[in-house]
């Protein structure tokens, strides 16, 4: 079974993404000269790490988006993973999910799981994580620079990273064209809308979100800021206000 798909989007940037399953999650390995960064490891249905090891001999450290289940799967196969200090305790053994409550995000959407796949076994990441995150930190993997953006509201340690030079900004689950989900256990609107303020205001060539489409440009990014502002201008942006839809964007409080 072909579990992962692998999409190039340069010479040191490849996208790993899970199809066969609803989320269809998005990671992304990227290399520069000296080291690599892994952003996300996705569901853990099948180990990322012996694909990622096949891809690069540079040494790798795990870049954490935030701490959600599908996108920590892998962790447990890598040495140094980050995150910002707002996640670490859903990755140290703090997490609210239950087992029968993971199962039934696996199971979603009728998901057939493989075969050999043992769902005893099937847990959230808790291993902890080896240094943390903040914004204003600066990744340096030899010739690439990645900035690091806290940007909450998805949920509050969230984080995206941006490459000024090649304009490419990776935001997790703050961005996708689809469905944005403001109305979970940790969102915050408010917080939501600023960070959404805050990266229409790059220059952004390619979007690359945690799920949905991989050719995205910094236009979703203006649209998505615009409808966060509409909504809190008619008095709407609140948790439990319901589903607005924006064209190809929605976003569900």
């Amino acid at each position: 079974m072909d579990w992962f798909k692998t999409e190039k989007i340069d010479e040191g940037t490849i996208a790993i993404t899970e199809p066969l399953h609803p989320e269809a999650p998005h990671s992304y390995l990227v290399m520069g000269d000296k080291r690599a960064v892994l952003i996300d490891t996705g569901l853990g249905i099948f180990s990322m790490g012996e694909l990622v090891l096949g891809l690069t001999d540079l040494p790798i450290t795990v870049l954490t988006t935030h701490a959600h289940w599908d996108h920590v799967g892998s962790h447990w196969d890598f040495e140094r993973i980050a995150i910002h200090p707002l996640e670490l305790g859903l990755v140290s053994g703090r997490n609210p999910m239950t087992h029968s409550q993971l199962l039934e995000r696996l199971y979603q959407g009728g998901f057939k799981p493989p075969e050999g796949f043992d769902p005893d076994l099937y847990t959230v990441y808790d291993a902890g994580a080896d240094f943390a995150i903040e914004d204003g930190d600066i990744l340096d993997l030899g010739g690439r620079i990645l900035r690091v953006m806290h940007t909450p509201g998805h949920s509050p340690g969230s984080c995206s990273f941006y490459e000024a030079e090649r304009k490419y900004l990776f935001c997790g689950d703050l961005l996708y064209d689809g469905a944005l989900y403001a109305h979970l256990q940790g969102s915050d609107p408010a917080a939501y809308r600023a960070s959404m303020s805050r990266i229409s205001q790059l220059e952004i060539e390619r979007l690359l979100p945690g799920h949905n489409s991989l050719d995205r440009t910094g236009e979703l990014a203006e649209r998505a800021a615009a409808a966060f502002d509409e909504l809190y201008e008619k008095g709407l942006l609140k948790r439990g206000a319901g589903k607005f839809g924006f064209g190809d964007l929605s976003i569900i409080l």
